[in-house]
């Protein structure tokens, strides 16, 4: 028997979607924004390596203390002015003493391992090895250690050596991948306590009582500063550079799109960092990498991309990105 219902020209039948639901429309469009800014976070990140390439050998620790210190102000008042602060309370102290002291070490071990062994070394040991030694803590913890981890952290630790060997006769090369591999410990132990904090207070708050007091740590490394200044006064506007764009923008930029995206989307986007740093070392250092190099640095990325894919696909993961 034909079906007597019957429709209006032109009105759509039931279960059909006659528009795009509003809602839906703005999702997509704070999706899109969401990652072009984490996208341009990590290419200003990606600009650190090579930017303190520039400076004199031996000057690492002194730029780091710099960035430190023109970023955390550039925070502070951002924050003041902005929406304010939040209140913290003592119980925080440990977990907070912990992320400053994690924020202090990464510079202080990142920008001169760059001097040491080149940015696109420095940069990929100090990014790829930091999921491995997460999941080694893990481990230690007594956690149970999924496969696809094993196999994304074992496909990026051959990348990374593919991207060390090229320098490893060279004692100074191995003394810079030795500090990149420290940095790469505390950058893992820092987003902990930063995604620790988050929890209470804002993102932008978070990072910036920890740069600010991570910058009076390092302060008196930045007392070479002066001279260097003096004698050079366009290394100024690299340390400004550095202070402002790579912290402060950067990681405003970083906290702002990870809302949108979610914490594993926003980590594959990222990714795109020692890429950038590989390309902007050659273009502006002159440091070019060799075949075994950039397919050191593919592998790496493209394992790292897997591992992220992976959490992305699991029901906590899709839970940290839906808050």
């Amino acid at each position: 028997m034909p079906s007597t219902t019957r429709h209006r020209t032109g009105s759509p039948a039931r279960g059909t979607v006659s528009a795009v639901h509003p809602g839906a429309s703005a999702a997509a469009a704070g999706g899109r924004v969401g990652a072009a800014a984490v996208t341009g976070a990590a290419l200003l990140w990606g600009s650190m390596g090579p930017v303190a390439a520039l400076y004199p050998p031996g000057s690492g620790l002194t730029v780091a203390a710099g960035r430190l210190i023109v970023g955390g102000l550039a925070l502070l008042v951002g924050v003041t002015a902005g929406r304010g602060w939040t209140r913290w309370q003592v119980r925080e102290l440990p977990l907070t003493l912990a992320g400053i002291a994690t924020v202090a070490s990464y510079s202080a071990l990142y920008f001169p391992a760059v001097q040491l062994c080149g940015v696109a070394t420095a940069t990929v040991v100090s990014i790829g090895g930091a999921p491995l030694f997460a999941g080694l803590a893990n481990l230690l913890r007594g956690r149970r250690i999924a496969r696809h981890w094993a196999w994304s952290t074992s496909a990026a630790t051959v990348g990374m050596a593919l991207v060390v060997l090229p320098g490893s006769h060279d004692a100074s090369s191995r003394l810079g991948v030795l500090f990149a591999a420290g940095a790469a410990a505390t950058y893992a132990l820092q987003a902990h306590y930063i995604e620790a904090l988050g929890q209470r207070h804002r993102p932008a708050e978070v990072v910036a009582v920890l740069f600010s007091a991570s910058a009076v740590i390092l302060a008196p490394a930045a007392a070479p500063l002066l001279p260097l200044l003096s004698n050079e006064p366009a290394a100024a506007g690299g340390i400004v550079y550095l202070g402002l764009f790579t912290t402060s923008i950067a990681y405003w930029l970083f906290a702002s799109g990870v809302r949108h995206v979610g914490a594993p989307v926003a980590v594959t986007l990222s990714l795109i960092e020692p890429v950038a740093a590989t390309v902007l070392g050659a273009v502006v250092a002159h440091e070019v990498p060799g075949l075994l190099q950039i397919v050191g640095v593919t592998i790496t990325v493209t394992a790292l991309a897997v591992l992220s894919a992976r959490l992305a696909s699991t029901p906590t993961a899709r839970s940290e990105a839906a808050q």
